[in-house]
Parts: structure tokens; sequence; C-alpha cells
């Protein structure tokens, strides 16, 4: 097994045993862009590059 904590042990559908984390994932939206931010999977001004009146963190 796995060194990762919450890592399990499944079977792809070509029969290869593969061990993986499976992650739940968050939809992106205006609401919570700061998340990705936050997160640092982009930067704020990346983020907001060319953005005039945009949603929070851009404004």
């Amino acid at each position: 097994m796995s060194s990762i904590e919450g890592a399990e042990e499944w079977t792809s559908p070509a029969g290869t045993t593969l061990t993986a984390k499976f992650l739940e994932p968050i939809p992106v939206t205006a609401e919570n862009l700061s998340l990705v931010v936050d997160a640092g999977w982009i930067t704020q001004e990346a983020l907001c590059q060319g953005v005039t009146d945009g949603p929070a963190p851009c404004n």
C-alpha cells in the first residue's frame, strides 16, 4: 500500500491494479475564485490579467 494517507487500491477498466487518492472535485465559480489563488494553482495577478470589472479577487 502507498505511504500516502487516504490512498486506496483500485482496478482500472483495463484490469491494472493501481493505488490512488481520490479527491472530491470542487467546481470553480465566480464566487469562489479565491480558492485557486489560495491553493497556489495560479497567482492573483495571472488570474486577473486583463480583467477590468470582474469578480473577487479581481476587483
